[in-house]
């Protein structure tokens, strides 16, 4: 992310539909910040060796539908424009079903 970790922070706060996680490997799309989850017990020296920045967000894509995906990927980077997020309840159930029909 532009603009270092506390950008990558806050486009990561902005995911609504993204789960936002500390580990991966679900069918629901997940976003991690590995510096402050998966490699923070490296330590910043640590980190610099493993080539892993502060402003690095790690996204699993799921299942979802991708337009819902894409959509919140633009709506969390917004956030960098100045667009204020109200974090809400996503619009799908607690399994990970999305919020978009299908096309027939």
């Amino acid at each position: 992310m532009k603009g270092g970790s506390q950008a990558a922070r806050d486009v990561f706060d902005g995911l609504q539909r993204i789960w936002r996680a500390t580990d991966l490997g679900r069918i629901k799309s997940v976003a991690t910040i590995p510096a402050i989850s998966t490699h923070q017990q490296q330590g910043e020296e640590g980190r610099k060796l493993a080539d892993i920045p502060g402003n690095l967000i790690r996204l699993n894509v799921g299942a979802e539908h991708p337009d819902d995906i894409i959509a919140d990927l633009e709506q969390a980077l917004a956030v960098l424009d100045g667009k204020k997020i109200e974090n809400t309840a996503p619009e799908y159930s607690a399994g990970g079903a999305s919020s978009a029909s299908l096309r027939r």
